[in-house]
């Protein structure tokens, strides 16, 4: 439960060293502290971590250290063909 800029900075340093290592995933634990159960969890967090991704490959396009196209590239890595290409899915 990372404050979303927190995050951000975190997923930051990732793209710019390890991209090709970072895999978008989606399950969680149940946390009793936090009200909902663990579908209203998932859903949140979810939509949480991939605004953090595009706010990250946002600013890193705003930088010039990345193109436009590197960053859609990234996000497609991450949120896809990266775990397409390691568990070797046909897609």
């Amino acid at each position: 439960f990372y404050p979303l800029r927190e995050l951000v900075e975190r997923l930051r340093t990732y793209l710019i060293y390890s991209p090709s290592s970072m895999l978008f995933g989606t399950d969680v634990s149940s946390y009793p502290s936090v009200p909902g159960g663990p579908e209203v969890q998932h859903i949140v967090i979810s939509k949480k971590l991939r605004e953090a991704l595009n706010r990250a490959l946002a600013g890193l396009v705003r930088d010039d250290l990345i193109t436009v196209e590197q960053a859609i590239l990234l996000g497609r890595g991450i949120l896809r063909e990266n775990a397409e290409r390691l568990y070797d899915f046909d897609g």
